[in-house]
């Protein structure tokens, strides 16, 4: 890769599909930062939320607040002319709205990936 110009590369991709890994071999060959998704770095309750399908309004908003922080540092990156290679949901988060009722909480996460979509 040119290293004269930043570049952001997202890894998308479903759970267990393998981001992680292809993100790592990328970053390693061509000596970008790498932003990872960690399971070994989530909190108890988001755990919980995962493992017992519950609060998916807290659930979606931490791991979209994840995105946004890596983000925030993958542009840090390029603005230093550098490489940052992250995996994540991206916006594939969003796909689980279609699940949640029609109710407060559906529409302000429906709020939140629409802006999502637009700006990043």
């Amino acid at each position: 890769m040119d290293d004269s110009k930043g570049k952001i590369i997202a890894v998308v991709g479903s759970p267990r599909s393998g981001k992680s890994f292809l993100a790592k071999i990328l970053a390693d060959h061509y000596g970008a930062d790498l932003f990872i998704e960690d399971t070994n770095t989530f909190p108890a309750r988001i755990l919980e939320d995962l493992a017992k399908n519950i609060r998916p309004l807290e659930r979606s908003l931490w791991f979209r607040n994840q995105l946004v922080h890596k983000y925030r540092e993958a542009i840090k990156s390029k603005k230093n002319n550098r490489y940052a290679i992250f995996d994540n949901f991206w916006l594939s988060w969003q796909l689980y709205l279609d699940v949640l009722e029609i109710n407060f909480e559906a529409e302000l996460l429906r709020d939140i990936a629409d802006f999502d979509r637009e700006i990043l």
